[in-house]
């Protein structure tokens, strides 16, 4: 059903959303819109789009623990910008959930032979470092992917999380991350030493 049979007339609202599904080379900004842009390229579109008199509210990085390019300067940008972030893949494409620990699932995207997360990029390494970042969840009473998400949305910029989930106990287990989203210094360090070494 449609946006335009939920909603009566009077209170209907036309919104513009572009996205940019990965920079190109084009020298026309307005051709490529938001969506992974590096931080420079943030900068010129929003100035771009204010001088429009269209904000631009909302950009949607690539962003989790094993994936942070963003931290460089990318939630600076954004947060001067006063723009949010809604990350994607904040999970790694499954892999900061229990789903890998044991090996590859028959019925898992990285069994799949198309797609992001493929077999070669779960290696020892990355399990010994879920395993330990499991561990590390379980102590405070989460998942792992509870502890992914409360991850990512401690930044004050990161306004929210895409979860890619394929069931609902999946969808109900990334709501429950609400119950603790602090973490503390302590915490964030053993997770960059987990990560880091």
């Amino acid at each position: 059903m449609s946006v335009k049979f939920l909603m009566p007339p009077a209170l209907m609202v036309l919104i513009c959303i572009f996205f940019l599904y990965s920079p190109h080379n084009s020298p026309d900004i307005l051709a490529t819109l938001l969506f992974s842009c590096l931080d420079e390229q943030t900068s010129q579109a929003a100035k771009i789009l204010a001088n429009l008199g269209t904000p631009c509210l909302i950009h949607q990085p690539v962003y989790n623990m094993f994936n942070r390019w963003i931290e460089d300067k990318l939630l600076k940008v954004l947060e001067k910008e006063g723009m949010g972030c809604i990350v994607f893949s904040p999970l790694a494409q499954g892999l900061l959930t229990d789903k890998y620990i044991d090996g590859i699932p028959k019925n898992s995207r990285a069994a799949s032979p198309h797609g992001f997360l493929q077999r070669d990029q779960i290696t020892r390494e990355k399990l010994g470092k879920v395993s330990k970042l499991n561990s590390m969840a379980h102590a405070r009473d989460q998942s792992l992917a509870q502890l992914a998400l409360a991850w990512v949305l401690r930044h004050e910029s990161v306004t929210s999380a895409l979860i890619g989930a394929s069931n609902v106990a999946q969808i109900e287990d990334c709501i429950a991350t609400l119950k603790n989203l602090h973490l503390s210094k302590e915490e964030l360090k053993e997770i960059d030493t987990i990560l880091l070494t």
